[in-house]
Formats: structure tokens, sequence, C-alpha cells
């Protein structure tokens, strides 16, 4: 596609003059030229605003090369930042070979892993840069922190265009203000009187007792065996659900996050209906019936359901739906982050006999090896927002209506904010300073269970355990879900203290 041409409408700029006069404008500080601009076609599944041309460039910088690529060349060119300029088209990053042209990588395609490497470009030279998608994408920390604390222009929402979710059926983290705050007060008062430091005995029963089988087996799947029962069991036990029935909220969070809810409010098909009671009838069932057993209760037990019912703030309690929605997503979101989060930890340990073994001998750094994990490898490399006010990142303008993606993995990466940034150091000054949990007003109110479960998961293991190593061959598997980072398995060989 080099050197093809383009059929420009009235009042454009020729992009491919545009550039080379920023590349010229730029001679002496850095070398290289443009390399691709392309007309939009329909075959190809891209659609351009005004019919104007798309600029792809490539992010890196160099010499030129006729190194010969498939019968065509390599040109290699400068970091470019054609949002900043101001250009009349459309910017899109995505990874193709393109007639021996490579352009850039789409950075919410987590299908191969999170892509670090173009964080990194992204962060120098196009710190907002547009997705496949259209959607605006954030790359630096100060960025992210700043927008994360910017509710006035952005709300939480993975919506596709178009799509309404009823007030009541909108989860605590797509409820715009003033509603969101009172809500939000509600449940973190229900939380405080429960006292998240109350489920840390039963957690660390849970983590002994499934640690039971994969020592008697010498090694198994910890994501499987070990990782996936933690939160979604803690939080069975918080609601007060018979524990019985705790594997079912696993396999229930599992049902709605590789769903498309969160984009279209329904189940892939749709067959079933609007909303969670849509995507996941069962689950909302029992919850609608542990909301109801409670309120008909003359004694009702003291969980977080009868915490959450009772709980009455600048004189407001939550519906019956909105409880629904909101123990709903405590689940979905707190089952997710703490998911990975573990098996992001038992990752780099499985990998680090170092590491390893210096925690056996001072757990005192297991409360920070919790955090760089965080920091490292964030349980959500993403969140989604809408822009609902006019605003400028970064020098660039964004209008009303246009998707944003924060990076928070690409955040908690920025050399600008921590030294040797790619690097797994437990000796950080400050080691809860990262995004991993958003930030703002709205970061996330499961924030300290999942601290809390994922302390007492890596203090267990490391009791329980003198040796694991990952399965030869190991390669690391991606989970289906495009906004979460963690392993899908951990095949590992491990040996017991006890034997």
């Amino acid at each position: 596609m080099i050197g093809r041409t383009f059929a420009r409408q009235p009042g454009d700029v020729d992009p491919i003059l545009d550039c080379y006069r920023y590349t010229a404008e730029r001679a002496g500080r850095r070398r290289g030229v443009l390399v691709e601009a392309r007309r939009e076609v329909e075959r190809e599944g891209v659609v351009a605003r005004d019919h104007r041309a798309e600029l792809a460039c490539r992010v890196e910088s160099g010499e030129r090369s006729s190194d010969s690529v498939d019968g065509g060349h390599r040109t290699r060119v400068p970091r470019t930042d054609c949002l900043r300029r101001g250009l009349p088209l459309e910017h899109r990053v995505e990874r193709r070979v393109v007639e021996g042209c490579e352009s850039m990588a789409d950075p919410l395609d987590a299908s191969q892993g999170v892509q670090y490497e173009l964080f990194a470009a992204l962060r120098t030279e196009c710190p907002v840069s547009r997705t496949a998608s259209g959607a605006y994408f954030l790359a630096g920390h100060d960025d992210v922190l700043a927008a994360t604390k910017n509710i006035g222009a952005f709300q939480a929402s993975f919506r596709e265009p178009g799509v309404v979710v009823p007030p009541e059926e909108q989860l605590i983290s797509e409820i715009p203000e003033p509603r969101h705050g009172a809500i939000r007060r509600i449940i973190n008062s229900a939380i405080a009187q429960h006292r998240i430091g109350r489920v840390e005995p039963y957690a660390r029963r849970l983590c002994h007792d499934l640690l039971d089988g994969v020592l008697a087996r010498g090694g198994g799947d910890l994501v499987a065996e070990y990782v996936t029962p933690i939160p979604a069991s803690v939080i069975a036990h918080m609601l007060g659900a018979d524990p019985s029935d705790h594997h079912r909220f696993a396999e229930w969070s599992d049902l709605v996050v590789q769903s498309t809810y969160a984009t279209k409010n329904r189940s892939d098909g749709g067959e079933d209906g609007e909303g969670l009671a849509g995507t996941a009838p069962e689950f909302i069932a029992y919850i609608d019936a542990m909301i109801a057993s409670r309120k008909a209760a003359s004694d009702p037990p003291d969980d977080f359901v009868t915490r959450l019912i009772h709980t009455e703030v600048d004189g407001r309690t939550l519906t019956d739906l909105e409880m629904r929605t909101q123990l709903a997503f405590l689940l979905i979101s707190g089952n997710e982050t703490t998911r990975h989060l573990i098996a992001n930890i038992l990752e780099v340990l499985c990998t680090n006999p170092e590491l390893f073994a210096r925690l056996q001998a001072d757990h005192d750094l297991v409360t920070v090896v919790v955090e760089e994990s965080l920091r490292h490898d964030p349980p959500i490399h993403v969140l989604m927002r809408d822009c609902i006010a006019p605003t400028t990142v970064a020098g660039v303008e964004i209008p009303i209506g246009e998707k944003v993606a924060f990076g928070l993995a690409s955040a908690n990466r920025d050399p600008q904010t921590y030294d040797d940034p790619d690097a797994f150091r437990v000796d950080r000054p400050s080691p809860k300073d990262h995004l991993a949990f958003g930030g703002g007003p709205h970061v996330c109110p499961g924030a300290a269970l999942a601290r809390l479960e994922g302390r007492v998961a890596l203090e267990v293991f490391l009791e329980r355990v003198a040796t694991a190593r990952l399965d030869d061959g190991y390669r690391r598997e991606p989970v289906p879900v495009f906004w979460a980072n963690g392993p899908r398995r951990l095949p590992v060989i491990t040996r017991s203290r006890s034997g």
C-alpha cells in the first residue's frame, strides 16, 4: 500500500505531505520518514469519519532502510504523535504488515498478552492515541491518574454506544454523580460495619484446605485448584451463602464476564433478555432469594446482605433491585480482580526461586510483593470510560461521546514515575503508589478485600510449600476477558514443607 494514490475530500490536508513536513520540521532532532498513509476501504472493515484518509505511523525511530521484506521495502519512521499535530484525519493504531510496512498494534488487544512494549512506545511519542475501535487510549501515568480524578469528564462504562441500562441496574462503577456518591456511601458504610478483617480466618482455612489436595498430588494447576476458589468462596462467605454453593459463585462470575453483558447489557445471543437477569438467571435468582429471606427473617444472619439491607445513609437505603445489582457487582469485580492478582503473584514466585526463598525467610515482604504485583501486572489492565464533557488530555481534545481507555498497565510502568519500571522489585520506596485499583473518588471499593486475600493466599502458600516450579515448556495463556490480566493456567510441580 506504500505509494497508493488517495482521493482526498475538499479541504482535506494531504496526509503524506503534511507528515513529511512534520518530519522535516524535526530533522536534526530525529531521523526518519513516514511510511504509510492509506485510504479507508470498506473491505478492510474500516469506517473513517468524513471519508478521510487514515494515517498509520510506525512507532520506531531510526534511519531509512531498504531491506527487502516479502518483495517490498522496510522503512523505519520517527515516533510521531499525529493526534497532537491536530491532523484532520483519524489515527488508528493496529499492528500488521502491509506490503512490507509494519504499523502499530492495538493497545486494547490483549489476546496474546498485555502489550508492554507497545505501551512503552506510546508513552514516549503518542501518549493519547486512537485504538482500532476508535477509542482514545491514555498511556502515561500522570495522564491516567488525572483522568481517574476527573469524574466530571469521564464516566465508567464498557457499554457499546447506544446501550442504555436502567438506573437501578447500573453497576456502581457506571452510575453518574451525584447518585454514584449516594450509593457508594451506603456500600462503603455496609463494608465498614461488616469489617473486612472478619473474613481473614475463613480465607486462611480455605487456603490451607485447597493446598492439601495440591500438595498431596505433588502439584497441579494452581489457577483451577487453588486460585479460582479463593475470591469466589470468600465473597460467598461474606454474603452468607450456603458453603455447598460457594463453587457456583465462580461459575456464575465466569458466565457473566465471558459474555457480552459488559458491552451489550445482555448475553451473546440475547435469547434470555436484558441485564444480569437475562445473562445469568440462576445467579440473580439466588441473590434475590438471599435478599428476600433476610428481609422476612425475624433474626437474620449477621452477614453482608443483612448489613446492606439495613444500612441507611442520609435517609436513603437501597431498593431490592439496586441491592441485587451491587451484590452481583461485588462478586464479579472482586472475583476477577483478586483471582488474577493471586495468579500473577504465584506465577512470579514459581519462576523466581531467589524471590521464593527470600519470602520464605522474611514474611514481612509479603505485603510488599502483593503491591508490586499489582503495579507490575495489574489484574485489570485497562478501564473504559465515556467522555461526558469536552476535555483535553496531553494536548489532545476529546469530544463528548467518545470512548476513552485508561491504560492502567501502561501507567504502572511509566519510567517517568517508577525507576526500572519493567523489573519486579521489593525495594520500592512507596509500594502502594500504583493505579491497579484506579484512582480518584471512584477508586475500586473492594481494594482492601483484594489485598487481604492476596496476602493470605501468599502467606499460606509460603507456609506450606517448600518448592514450586512451573512445568517445563510453560507459556502464559491470557484469560479470555479483554480487560483482565492473568494466566489461564499455572501447571506446577510442588513439594510440601512437611514432607
